[in-house]
C-alpha cells in the first residue's frame, strides 16, 4: 500500500509556513536595513574624515578652509559656485566620490545642494557653504520629497574652527562629525528628543542604531 501525504494535509502545511513567514518577515527586512544604515553610515564618516586629512596636507589646516574661499566664489552660500569650488577644492582629490550633481533642495526651492554619489549605493547632500551634510544610506532618495530625518538622512557637519554654544567641543579641530543642535543638553535622553540629533545616538553606539532607537526603521 503507498502513503503519502492529502492534498489537504499539503495545503494546511503550506499555509502554516506562509504564516510563519508573514510573521518573520518584517523583523528580518528591517534587521537588514537596520545593517544597511549601519554599515554605511560609519563608511561614510571614515571615508570623508579620511579624505579631508589628506586634504589638509595640501590645502592646510581644516580651521582655515573657510576663510579661503568664502569671500571669493560664496556670495550665497547654498550657491552651485560655493558647493562646487569647495568639492573641487578640498574633497574631490582627497574622497572616492563617483559622481556629482547641483541640484535645489526637493523640500526647500530656496536651498541648493550638492549631491555627492559613493559607489556603495549611498550618498550625501552638501550644504552650507560645505560645512552640512545629509547622509542618505539610499542615494536614490537624495532627490525624493519629504524625506525623514533619523530614518531617510543622517546629519553630520564640518565645523572644525568650533560652533556656537555647547556645540563648540564637539566639533573644534575635528572633521566630519554627528550633527548636534545647540540646546543639546549633553545627555543621552537629550539626543533621543531632536531627530537632528539622532547621528550622534547611533555614533554613541558604536555606529549600532540602539534598541531604543525612537525611529522604527
Amino acid at each position: 500500500m503507498n502513503k503519502g501525504f492529502t492534498l489537504s494535509e499539503v495545503l494546511i502545511t503550506l499555509g502554516i509556513i506562509g504564516i510563519i513567514a508573514a510573521m518573520t518577515l518584517p523583523a528580518l527586512i528591517s534587521n537588514h536595513n537596520k545593517k544597511v544604515i549601519e554599515t554605511r553610515l560609519e563608511a561614510f564618516y571614515s571615508i570623508m574624515n579620511q579624505g579631508i586629512l589628506l586634504s589638509e596636507s595640501d590645502n592646510g589646516d581644516k580651521k582655515y578652509w573657510l576663510e579661503a574661499y568664502l569671500k571669493t566664489y560664496c556670495s550665497s552660500q547654498y550657491s552651485e559656485s560655493c558647493l562646487r569650488h569647495f568639492y573641487n577644492i578640498y574633497l574631490k582629490k582627497y574622497v572616492k566620490i563617483t559622481n556629482t550633481e547641483y541640484i535645489l533642495d526637493p523640500d526647500n526651492k530656496n536651498v541648493g545642494m550638492l549631491l555627492l554619489y559613493f559607489a556603495n549605493g549611498s550618498g550625501a547632500k552638501m550644504g552650507y557653504s560645505g560645512r552640512d551634510y545629509l547622509f542618505f544610506p539610499n542615494a536614490a532618495k537624495m532627490k525624493k520629497n519629504n524625506n525623514q530625518d533619523g530614518k531617510d538622512y543622517f546629519r553630520f557637519g564640518l565645523y572644525p574652527a568650533g560652533a556656537d554654544g555647547k556645540r563648540r567641543t564637539e566639533f573644534l579641530n575635528k572633521g566630519i562629525e554627528p550633527y548636534i543642535t545647540s540646546d543639546w543638553d549633553g545627555t543621552r535622553e537629550g539626543l533621543r528628543k531632536n531627530k537632528q540629533n539622532y547621528t550622534k545616538l547611533i555614533q554613541l553606539n558604536n555606529w549600532k542604531i540602539p534598541d531604543d532607537y525612537p525611529i522604527k526603521l
